[in-house]
């Protein structure tokens, strides 16, 4: 995703204390004169971000209480500069009210841009401000403020300076989707700090939704493991830690990191194009624990021969051992208690 910068608007968002309200937040209300330099440095920024791994594709969501997805709508059917300035106001306040304490300060910037195949689109992105980097208010020749970035040593921005969160949006034949990057989420097993930025602030969702991506990432995998993984024991590894995986605390999984860190590295790259085939989000799906509890419950081991060896997930691999042998045979090896046998 390229990005590309037209006009921004800057506002300070300090950290939300108990007790204070968005009265501490410093609203501005004119664009920001950024230079070319400093532009092209937020751009690879922006862009950086949304190019990583933290990014998913969202759509905004009308059922959500925020401000941000009709005045997206009303910007990109018709922009102007007070409409940006005046909305950015509000996304502050609003960022401000419904972040958790812990969030950092920093700058939120809210931009019209250009990305990709789209002339017109519009981003917010929350900038830490670190040693090194210094935006001062001050007033300009047209009336109002706004935040100027000073040079420092000779730079622009340091490159410590940390882009928080991306949202970035556009109109697709009328409908309204983007690309979100979040840090936090997929990592922060709290529901609530982890989906503050693309629910309650950008009033958003996954553009995939929960159920479908579950269900499509795990029997993709299933298959894929099952006709190119020819191991026993790579197989039973890599559903181990699918089962693992899928059922812990975290809300989020991120299938790229999935392949990376369980999946055998001549299978990585073929993996991760399947997945892209059967339409699953690479970077981040949110789990769905129907699915999980509906297609993970059990374990089975199916032979060429029609014996199957069927058990609960979480007890198979203690009890069942798989041994590659000669001429491309596996042997099972079941330890456990005898509790019955006869016809099914």
């Amino acid at each position: 995703m390229k990005v590309s910068i037209e006009k921004a608007i800057l506002h300070w968002v300090p950290m939300t204390s108990a007790g204070t309200s968005g009265s501490a937040v410093v609203l501005t209300d004119t664009e920001a004169p950024l230079e070319l330099e400093q532009r092209r440095f937020l751009e690879k920024k922006i862009q950086g971000s949304l190019n990583s791994r933290y990014s998913y594709p969202a759509v905004l969501d009308s059922e959500v209480s925020s401000p941000i997805p009709t005045h997206i709508a009303e910007f990109l059917s018709e922009p102007t500069t007070e409409k940006l300035v005046a909305h950015s106001r509000e996304w502050a306040t609003h960022l401000y009210s419904c972040q958790p304490g812990n969030s950092p300060s920093g700058l939120l910037m809210v931009a019209q841009c250009r990305c990709d195949n789209y002339d017109l689109a519009i981003a917010t992105v929350k900038l830490e401000q670190e040693e090194g980097v210094r935006a001062k208010l001050q007033n300009v020749e047209s009336g109002g403020t706004t935040y100027v970035m000073q040079l420092l040593d000779d730079l622009v921005l340091t490159n410590k300076t940390k882009v928080f969160k991306v949202g970035l949006f556009y109109d697709v034949a009328g409908t309204i989707e983007g690309l979100v990057s979040d840090h936090q989420m997929g990592f922060n097993p709290k529901r609530e700090v982890a989906r503050f930025f693309l629910t309650r602030f950008l009033g958003a969702r996954l553009k995939v939704d929960s159920e479908v991506a579950t269900r499509r990432f795990i029997d993709t995998v299933c298959n894929f493991v099952n006709k190119e993984v020819t191991n026993p024991k790579d197989r039973m590894r890599v559903y181990t830690h699918l089962v693992s995986e899928m059922t812990d605390e975290k809300e989020y999984l991120s299938p790229a990191d999935f392949v990376r860190d369980h999946i055998p590295s001549q299978h990585q790259d073929n993996l991760l194009n399947y997945l892209r085939e059967k339409e699953v989000p690479i970077n981040l799906i949110e789990k769905s624990e129907a699915v999980i509890a509906s297609r993970l419950k059990k374990m089975m081991v199916e032979f060429q021969s029609g014996i199957r060896i069927l058990g609960p997930s979480d007890v198979f691999r203690e009890k069942v051992h798989l041994k590659e042998i000669e001429d491309g045979l596996t042997r099972a090896e079941v330890t456990d208690e005898l509790k019955r046998v006869g016809r099914q």
